[in-house]
């Protein structure tokens, strides 16, 4: 903490993530799936938010390959518990896997783009249809009152 600032961490001596970032892929060369220590990423929003001890955010950074690097951040009540080391290798080797799965990006992220650009008319029909699901559960006899067979065939 700084003296200066008394009660925060002071945001003078922080180093920016464009320069840490810098540093470890000149000093990791070209290879890639290393990490680097764990270190604690302060900001005043995330000061305001972790007002307990273990809400407080640490994280490394993991290279992908030659040109792509990801910030891994987690609780620091995380590291708390018995067998840290471990869950934090269980972290990185997890991490490489769905790299691996994705040719070189995270298959979890890439599902979850996928998923993001559906185009509407699809997520209507799934609305649509979880409706009629839910419809089928509280009515389990199919048996609709006139004003519920008038929404269901103007689709609401």
């Amino acid at each position: 903490k700084c003296e200066k600032c008394s009660d925060r961490t002071c945001l003078t001596y922080s180093i920016p993530d464009k320069s840490l970032i810098s540093f470890y892929l000149s000093k990791l060369g070209l290879n890639g799936g290393y990490r680097t220590q764990v270190m604690k990423f302060v900001s005043e929003a995330r000061q305001r938010l972790a007002k307990n001890e273990g809400e407080e955010i640490l994280g490394f950074y993991l290279s992908l390959n030659e040109r792509e690097v990801v910030r891994v951040e987690f609780p620091s009540g995380v590291l708390k518990k018995r067998n840290w080391g471990d869950k934090l290798n269980k972290i990185h080797l997890a991490l490489l896997a769905t790299v691996m799965q994705g040719s070189g990006y995270p298959y979890v992220l890439n599902k979850t783009h996928e998923l993001a650009r559906r185009r509407a008319d699809e997520m209507k029909r799934r609305i649509e249809l979880m409706i009629s699901e839910i419809a089928g559960k509280i009515y389990p006899y199919e048996t609709f009152t006139a004003k519920q067979l008038a929404k269901r065939r103007r689709g609401v």
